[in-house]
């Protein structure tokens, strides 16, 4: 009977013993997730719009038109400008991201480009205009800037000086900070290609959602 009651004892004092640590760790183990909680909290108060997106799908690009070579002051058929001049050239650009191989003139049509760029008396300009688009969800793959020039002729019709497409398929840098500007190329022009020449020079790298506006700017 003494052995029995011994036992008792003994197991009520090791369950009273239990309850106690179990009391002690609650309020430790409640702010630990209390912690966990407010770090998930600022995670999300942080927002994931601060930092580039993992699927790729903003991006920004900046290419700079960098100068048309045209020293005989050609047109797209071979013949010069005037007679007794020079070139008076404008050009107008549209950055495709859309239809960026597709025949002439892509995505868009060339009678609502933008003007780029315009001077008077001048066959070989140096352009130094740089266009921006940014890329917000579509899935992206190679961009083609398009530019036509002509020849301004306010007495009669414009003449077209050149078409040219500037291929972009460089990978895009993970951030504006590790974008460098790639080499000087020069465009691939549909008339009078060992004539003419127009030069380029571009940059593609990663953005958040919040700085992605969809702009083209001369």
């Amino acid at each position: 009977m003494r052995s029995a009651i011994a036992l008792l004892v003994l197991c009520l004092v090791a369950f009273v013993a239990c309850r106690d640590r179990s009391r002690t760790r609650s309020p430790a183990s409640s702010l630990e997730r209390g912690r966990h909680n407010a770090d998930d909290f600022s995670d999300i108060r942080g927002g994931r719009n601060n930092f580039p997106d993992p699927n790729g799908n903003y991006l920004r690009i900046k290419v700079e038109i960098i100068k048309l070579t045209n020293d005989k002051g050609l047109k797209s058929n071979g013949g010069v400008c005037d007679t007794f001049g020079t070139c008076d050239p404008v050009c107008y650009a549209n950055l495709d991201t859309e239809r960026p191989n597709a025949d002439w003139p892509g995505a868009k049509p060339d009678t609502t480009w933008p003007t780029i760029y315009g001077v008077d008396d001048v066959n070989s300009p140096s352009i130094g205009v740089t266009i921006k688009k940014d890329i917000c969800g579509p899935v992206y793959h190679e961009a083609n800037l398009r530019i036509y020039c002509l020849d301004r002729d306010p007495a009669t019709k414009d003449d077209l000086i050149n078409q040219w497409d500037c291929p972009i398929n460089r990978i895009p840098a993970a951030n504006e900070g590790g974008a460098e500007w790639s080499p000087s190329f020069n465009c691939l022009a549909k008339f009078q290609a060992d004539k003419m020449s127009l030069s380029y020079r571009y940059q593609i790298y990663h953005i958040t959602r919040l700085q992605c506006n969809s702009t083209l700017t001369p």
